[in-house]
């Protein structure tokens, strides 16, 4: 017998960070592989005392997979019945925009399912929420504490790194949105797999410069699997980007490899923002981006807080 749904005597609040893209992104040893970065922009999800006034309509209709997924995690730990009467509401909120390439399909997922595992009374912690993610879409590894090379299709995650770059990064958002689904063609995986050797070479430059904190060797691993991206989704003025980011005393940049943004990886005690910003606008490609914004790099990971009062 399953058993009864616990009571929801207060909110249950998961937060999940979002990402600027990966460092880098490809073929290796067999499979897909990428390291994401955390920045400091979330998806929150609250679970609240109370069953929705509609049923759960809104958020069925405006988060089709994190509904989907929800409904699955009651399902496999109370059963169908308790799947169709959730006592609960739940609302998510975003500061990450969609279809962009900065883990917002990620961060709304695994916050989802972090709430969820929290009313349930079930432990969870990186490999058990990416494993819930990735059985709905390919998955960026934020969801874990530490940097992580991971292969997104399966979540596994092959190696580790303990320490963030000493780096901050200037955001420049695309104004194209880009479905992972669609992006992931039939001859998605061949077209990864030819550029294996340009990935093996970027992944040892960005352990190098990771090991010793020499920033310019990370960026350049980044660009090495920036300019691979260039054959999946062209980002336009990337090559112009690069130089001016270059120019201007910047380490270099990374873009989302399924996304439309671009970010540049910098100390701001060296690189001379105003320069930038002025020499990028007069670029035909300046327009096909939003005003550029700065975001901190943070540990990823899902945060779960529960108010125990209610509004």
């Amino acid at each position: 017998m399953k058993p009864f749904p616990p009571i929801v005597h207060h909110p249950i609040i998961a937060r999940c960070p979002g990402s600027c893209g990966e460092f880098l992104q490809g073929w290796l040893d067999g499979s897909e592989k990428l390291i994401s970065y955390a920045i400091d922009c979330y998806s929150q999800v609250t679970l609240a005392p109370a069953p929705a006034p509609d049923g759960h309509a809104a958020f069925r209709r405006d988060h089709p997979r994190a509904w989907e997924l929800a409904v699955a995690i009651v399902k496999n730990h109370l059963g169908e019945d308790a799947a169709r009467s959730l006592p609960f509401t739940l609302v998510l909120e975003s500061q990450l925009p969609r279809a962009k390439g900065m883990a917002s399909s990620t961060a709304d997922l695994a916050a989802t399912a972090a709430a969820l595992l929290t009313w349930l009374n079930q432990p969870f912690d990186g490999e058990i929420l990416t494993r819930l993610c990735t059985q709905l879409e390919p998955t960026d590894s934020i969801i874990h504490s530490q940097l992580a090379l991971m292969d997104p299709l399966t979540g596994e995650v092959t190696r580790r790194y303990q320490e963030l770059p000493p780096l901050q990064v200037l955001v420049l958002e695309g104004m194209d949105a880009v479905e992972t689904a669609g992006f992931r063609r039939e001859n998605h995986a061949l077209r990864r797999e030819a550029q294996q050797t340009e990935l093996a070479e970027a992944l040892g430059l960005f352990e190098e410069g990771l090991a010793r904190g020499a920033m310019e060797t990370l960026a350049a691993a980044c660009w090495i699997s920036a300019r691979a991206n260039q054959l999946f989704h062209p980002l336009p003025g990337l090559e112009t980007l690069h130089h001016l980011a270059l120019r201007h005393g910047a380490w270099g940049l990374n873009i989302a490899h399924s996304g439309s943004t671009v970010a540049l990886l910098h100390d701001p005690h060296r690189f001379q923002l105003q320069a930038f910003l002025d020499n990028w606008h007069r670029e035909p490609a300046a327009t096909r981006y939003f005003p550029p914004r700065r975001h901190r790099l943070i540990p990823g990971g899902v945060t779960v807080t529960e108010r125990k009062e209610c509004p």
